[in-house]
């Protein structure tokens, strides 16, 4: 990737409540393009409030199962 765009590249682990610790770091950072999220669907569809016209999808990287399981014997 960072041949294809002519930069370096820096992936920064931003971990803390389930998310919301690095969607409030892009949500505050320049709005240059140079600070990306890559979060879940499920932060940015199913809680859309948390930082409501403020993240913007680019690309969906990848499509996800979802399963619902309960415990074998119940």
């Amino acid at each position: 990737m960072s041949r294809t765009l002519g930069q370096p590249i820096i992936v920064e682990n931003k971990p803390g409540a389930s998310g919301t610790l690095a969607a409030e770091y892009v949500a505050n950072a320049p709005a240059d393009g140079t600070i990306l999220w890559l979060g879940t669907q499920a932060f940015t569809e199913i809680n859309p409030n948390a930082f409501p016209h403020v993240l913007a999808p680019v690309d969906e990287l990848m499509r996800a199962l979802a399963t619902l399981d309960a415990k074998k014997d119940s």
